[in-house]
């Protein structure tokens, strides 16, 4: 094959089509969404009950050991 033929020698300037752009940028914001949805619907309440079942404990009392 030759250059001529179409081989390496291809100098068309190749530009992003608008369709591409329109691709990356639906991807870009449904991982936003995502990951929006997730922090709200799973991180958040999650992080809500942790607090309440761990950090609302009553501290231990130690008990005063006996010199005996």
């Amino acid at each position: 094959m030759t250059a001529a033929a179409g081989g390496f020698a291809d100098t068309k300037r190749h530009y992003p089509s608008l369709d591409g752009l329109r691709g990356v940028a639906a991807t870009f914001a449904a991982c936003v969404a995502l990951a929006w949805l997730l922090l709200k619907y799973y991180d958040e309440p999650v992080r809500a009950w942790l607090t309440r079942r761990w950090m609302d404990r009553k501290p231990a009392v130690a008990v005063p050991a006996t010199n005996g």
